[in-house]
């Protein structure tokens, strides 16, 4: 019986120092998770830190058009006067011709608008519209209708 406990003494030795071994195994591969789940959410932060900065670098080069975007269109017409949809239609060409369009006729006499040498574009016909003249005026940026009662 002694030689029974000795051998059960030896495999509870060989055992122990087995399930010893497994434990330090086990925790040295928790130490290499931990240590790897560790770089990978500092990998996710400095990801999330590049993506923000990709955000706010892009935002800041698009910040004058979208000031622009939040700006009304230009008035087709400054004062009050009484203007038919043909007058419009011209005036809209106006604008297209001061920016930088080729080629653009009246839609009331079909023909092309007149350049003057200081810049200012003028309708051919602005009698058609019921106006003394109707012009892109280059020195104040804007179309203006000189009606007959003006001065």
């Amino acid at each position: 019986m002694n030689e029974n406990n000795e051998e059960i003494s030896e495999l509870e030795e060989k055992l122990g120092e087995k399930i010893l071994s497994d434990r330090k195994h086990e925790i040295e591969n928790m130490e290499k998770i931990r240590k790897f789940s560790f770089l990978k959410s500092r990998a996710a932060f400095f990801v999330k830190i590049f993506l923000t900065l990709i955000f706010l670098s892009y935002t800041v080069y698009r910040f004058p058009s979208f000031l622009q975007a939040l700006k009304p269109p230009r008035p087709l017409r400054l004062g009050s006067y009484s203007a038919d949809s043909n007058t419009d239609k011209c005036i809209s060409a106006l604008w297209k011709a001061a920016a930088g369009e080729k080629n653009l006729k009246c839609p009331v006499s079909n023909r092309e608008y007149i350049v003057r040498e200081n810049g200012d574009i003028c309708c051919p016909d602005a009698q058609s519209h019921g106006l003394k003249s109707l012009c892109y005026e280059n020195s104040v940026k804007s179309v203006a209708a000189r009606d007959y009662d003006e001065k």
